[in-house]
Parts: structure tokens; sequence; C-alpha cells
């Protein structure tokens, strides 16, 4: 009896580098084929949430992408709503739950952070939210807060 090998996938489609035998070679190559695909889920999933609020609460949403699309990923929920007091009047906020427990970002204070455009980092002129320099947004916000392109943010 003769045996047939199914090349299936190739796993980079320009060079035909290497081909897939096997569909458990899927899964040990992450970084080249499952990462990818994976990411892209998680991009999906943010915007499908940011499909669900108007625009005014969008710029919200984006500006904790990645702390939400992790959150997403491990099916964490991530939600814009209010608290309520006596009254049935809150404040509102963003909040994202994960591992460590749920993050809660007043509305109010992120239209503070929205509000910084540059600020200086090292002596140079820093875009806010373009630099890899912080883990999140809120330790960026705490840097910047202080340092603060005046000319730039009027």
């Amino acid at each position: 009896m003769e045996t047939v090998k199914y090349f299936f996938l190739v796993e980079n489609p320009y060079w035909l580098k290497s081909v897939y035998t096997q569909f458990s070679d899927l899964f040990t190559e992450y970084n080249s084929l499952v990462g990818p695909m994976v990411d892209d889920y998680n991009y999906r999933m943010f915007y499908d949430l940011i499909k669900n609020y108007n625009k005014e609460y969008q710029k919200y949403l984006y500006l904790f992408e990645k702390d939400i699309t992790t959150a997403l990923s491990y099916g964490y929920e991530v939600d814009i709503t209010q608290d309520r007091n006596r009254y049935g009047v809150g404040k509102p906020y963003l909040k994202i739950d994960g591992l460590d427990g749920s993050t809660k970002h007043y509305l109010e204070t992120l239209d503070e952070i929205l509000k910084i455009k540059y600020y200086w980092y090292n002596n140079r002129k820093t875009e806010f939210g373009k630099s890899y320099h912080f883990n999140s947004v809120m330790e960026e916000y705490e840097y910047a807060k202080d340092n603060i392109c005046v000319e730039e943010n009027s």
C-alpha cells in the first residue's frame, strides 16, 4: 500500500520556503500563522465593540485600544456606564475588566487626557499615544501632564 502525503498549507506563499504537512504544525508555528490570526480576531472584536457606541464615546475606546483588545481576548467585559446616586444621576466611566480586577476611567478625566497633543520626553517633542516608553495610557498621561508642550496644546 502506498503512503500519500497531502501538502495543504504553505508557510510562506511567496518563497515556497516550507510546507505544512500536518495539522499540528500549524499550531507550533505560533508567530508565523496562529499569532496573526489571533491578533486579527482580537481587533475584529474591538471594532465590533466600537460599533455598539455612539461616536462621542468611540474616542475613549480608541484611547485604551491595547487594554481593551487584551481584555476581550480573555473573555472579559468592557463597558461605558455610569454610577447611580440616590437621585439616579452619576458620572459616566469606562470599565475594563481583566485578570487583575476591573479598572474604572471616568470620562471627564479621559477628556483631560485627550486634550494633550504633545509633550516633552528626553528633550524631544513626542505625540501623545505614540510613545512605546510607557506600559499604559495612564502611565503616559502621568508623565505627559507635567511635560506638556504648551505651544502645541493651545
